[in-house]
């Protein structure tokens, strides 16, 4: 998990050909209070929370992080969170935009959230509740920055530009947040130019789609990370947002040439032993890799099984820690979709795990696997 704002480079493990990440944006500054109007300042919004499982570009050898940094400003309006992003391989794989920045001197005007509504498009920013107060920023989206209704708050860039949020009008409408399309800045309509002005708008969020496997989960950002600042109120002080985060899981994949055990180069390394019985053949009967690691096991397309006399054509379900596993629940979970599945004794002890074919499970200890099949 690395959850400083900045960048940081991270070497692939051999044989990783996958990861499952989260990605989060920076969460949206507060914004000041108006004492004149003795009016507080809103909240800034929530860095978007971007979920998923990606096959790593063909050749990687390095994966790059960005974590977005708070929004934090010297001005009335809340500063934008900026956006988390991952690549690989020369390829942009997942972008997570910041929450906007909250309005000056109306609660009301809080910035948008990232990934609202659980799409790519953040959320747009709250309008100023004053007479004449402005309107928010809108939203950034996977195409293009957003701008602020009435057309004073500038509006966000495009990724290709840099991805950065729109300016809050006159330094007191809300920042908007980077990302794959910046939020438009909030805007201020009164004739001093700073009371009840809106917040920013979010910005946008992007997944690869190339390399996507599964679906993806966006919300607004859950937790401290992320989380927009609070406004300032009558004796207290604004806060700024917090930083953004990411997560990488790496998976391996069993290759067909495992290392022999004999060869093992670090004490943590472990193995695990495929118990193949008299008719069952798999590219492959053993892997061995490091204690922690995620192990993609062999799926159907890496193993033959003979029928026995007088059997329809059998299938590989998957793996299991016992050669007895009960082939109803492998055969309940590989039809629903269901995963993986653990059976437990009358006293609470595990006393057996299913994998289905072609899953994924973490290497704990040396561990002999049977296949189980319909």
């Amino acid at each position: 998990m690395c959850n400083v704002a900045g960048t940081e480079t991270i070497t692939v493990p051999d044989g990783a050909n996958a990861i499952e990440v989260v990605v989060i944006g920076g969460g949206g500054e507060g914004g000041r209070r108006n004492d004149t109007a003795a009016t507080d300042g809103a909240t800034g919004g929530q860095g978007a929370f971007v979920g998923a499982a990606l096959l790593l570009p063909e050749g990687s050898s390095t994966v790059a992080v960005d974590v977005g940094a708070g929004g934090n400003a010297d001005k009335s309006g809340g500063a934008g969170g900026g956006f988390s992003r991952i690549e690989a391989g020369g390829s942009l794989l997942v972008v997570a935009g910041g929450g906007g920045g909250g309005g000056f001197g109306d609660p009301s005007a809080t910035g948008g959230d990232g990934a609202s509504g659980g799409s790519p498009d953040g959320g747009d920013g709250g309008n100023g509740n004053e007479a004449d107060g402005g309107t928010g920023g809108s939203n950034g989206n996977p195409g293009s920055g957003g701008v602020s209704d009435d057309g004073s708050g500038g509006p966000g860039k495009s990724y290709i530009a840099d991805g950065s949020g729109g300016l809050g009008y006159g330094g007191a409408g809300g920042y908007g947040g980077a990302g794959y399309g910046g939020g438009g800045g909030g805007s201020s309509r009164s004739s001093d130019g700073v009371v009840g002005a809106g917040g920013g708008g979010a910005g946008g969020s992007y997944v690869n789609a190339t390399y996507l496997v599964g679906s993806t989960q966006f919300m607004a950002s859950p937790g401290s990370a992320g989380d927009g600042g609070r406004g300032e109120t009558s004796g207290v002080s604004r806060e700024a947002g917090a930083s953004g985060a990411v997560s990488i899981t790496f998976f391996i994949r069993s290759t067909p040439t495992p290392a022999s055990p004999s060869n093992a180069q670090t004490a943590r390394a472990t193995v695990l032993v495929f118990e193949l019985p008299e008719g069952v053949a798999c590219n492959f009967d053993s892997v061995e890799a490091s204690l922690g690691s995620w192990i993609e096991l062999p799926s159907a397309g890496d193993c033959t099984i003979t029928p026995r006399a007088g059997d329809e054509d059998p299938s590989l379900l998957g793996w299991a820690t016992q050669e007895d596993f009960p082939v109803e629940i492998a055969q309940r979970q590989v039809t629903n979709g269901w995963g993986a599945y653990e059976t437990f004794n009358d006293d609470g002890q595990l006393t057996g795990v299913f994998i289905p074919a072609g899953g994924y499970t973490e290497v704990s200890n040396d561990t002999n696997l049977f296949p189980i099949w319909s």
